[in-house]
């Protein structure tokens, strides 16, 4: 074992992302699985301009001279790799392709374990798709960094394509831990009766490319008893807010910006229906398994969500809502019409819902023995420290 192991008798991990850490539930979640199978948990990442900072973990920040481009990752990922060799761990976990060539750096040179923690397939995520020569140099990344991870070493990620992937491509093996909300988590439901309010449709996650808030706004128009709540930030914000200006709509479109996840349950309590889009832009959008689609299900919120395998698995498969088979403003709308006319298939969903959300939980997740990888991410974890 290393040397990182404090005085104690408990091993360290540090999770290293360059996420924000007050949003990015994920990372909150495992640091709690580590927590639980006895370790030691700091997060290590940049500073945010505007992030808020993390209660109930030692969070340690850099403040990196780069914010964007290929200068920031290097320094990135030569900062991580500094500061991991300096405070060394018994186990780093990082999370994402632009934080591992860094993390394994550290965990060769400390012979620390590596826990690498796949949210997404992120040669191919939507911003980089139109360039080429930024998603070839993140592709060799990929390809140079996964079959070198060792067979101690542990490979998680999102959903069981996603997983299917890596292995058709490298020969590894991933756990599938899918976003599945903490069980005991406070999220009230959002059933409730007859309210003078105006039906709300509820958007939560990044307002990035290819999330389908443009889509969900152009429907507005045609749904004059609706109101829209967006809660998140990203690139195409500026865009969104425009567009419902010039649709007119602007007073019925709540703009809530970046909230904490432990301040999300409200927006969905508020909420009629919650609606969960990832165009199929890249492989990474078409296998896309969102934390909001779990949240929803948790809170009792019926979903509309597109044809993509992975949601229509969950929402079609379990009966938790209705797909549309594509994205666009006038299907949109034509699926929240049906939803507020359908009042028994909304009672239906919502009873589906809570015979669901009790299986549906991280902490049965991180449990679930999977044959092809030898167990669960809690035994992997056990077993890789006896």
């Amino acid at each position: 074992m290393t040397s990182g192991k404090k005085s104690g008798g408990r091993l360290r991990a540090v999770i290293c992302s360059q996420s924000n850490f007050a949003t990015d539930y994920r990372i909150e979640k495992m640091r709690q699985t580590l927590t639980d199978c006895g370790f030691d948990v700091s997060l290590l990442g940049r500073a945010h301009p505007r992030e808020k900072r993390v209660g109930g973990a030692a969070v340690h920040y850099m403040r990196l001279l780069f914010w964007r481009g290929p200068l920031f990752y290097a320094e990135l990922n030569l900062r991580l790799a500094m500061r991991l060799l300096a405070g060394g761990a018994d186990l780093i976990v990082s999370i994402d392709l632009d934080t591992l060539a860094g993390c394994m750096i550290a965990s060769r040179l400390r012979s620390s374990r590596l826990m690498f923690d796949s949210h997404e397939l992120f040669p191919e995520v939507p911003e980089i798709a139109g360039k080429p020569l930024v998603k070839k140099v993140w592709q060799a990344v990929q390809d140079f960094c996964v079959p070198r991870l060792r067979p101690t070493d542990v490979a998680v990620t999102v959903c069981q394509s996603i997983a299917d992937i890596f292995y058709h491509r490298y020969g590894r093996r991933f756990l599938v831990v899918r976003n599945a909300p903490l069980a005991g988590r406070a999220l009230p439901s959002a059933e409730g009766g007859p309210s003078a309010r105006p039906f709300t449709i509820l958007y939560q996650g990044a307002v990035n490319v290819g999330r389908g808030v443009e889509e969900i706004i152009g429907a507005l128009p045609s749904l004059p008893l609706c109101h829209l709540t967006v809660v998140g930030d990203g690139d195409v914000l500026p865009g969104a807010k425009a567009l419902a200006r010039a649709l007119g709509v602007e007073d019925r479109v709540s703009f809530v910006g970046r909230v904490p996840f432990e301040r999300l349950a409200p927006f969905m309590a508020g909420a009629d229906i919650g609606v969960v889009i990832m165009k199929d832009l890249s492989l990474n959008q078409r296998y896309a398994l969102p934390n909001r689609l779990f949240d929803f299900i948790q809170a009792g919120l019926p979903i509309i969500a597109n044809r993509l395998p992975e949601m229509e698995k969950i929402v079609d498969g379990e009966d938790v809502g209705m797909c549309v088979d594509e994205v666009s403003a006038e299907s949109v709308a034509k699926a929240i019409e049906s939803v507020m006319s359908r009042p028994a298939d909304v009672a239906r969903w919502r009873r589906n819902m809570r015979m669901l959300a009790p299986k549906l939980t991280w902490q049965n997740e991180v449990s679930r023995v999977q044959e092809c990888a030898g167990g669960s991410l809690v035994t992997l974890l056990n077993e890789n420290f006896e």
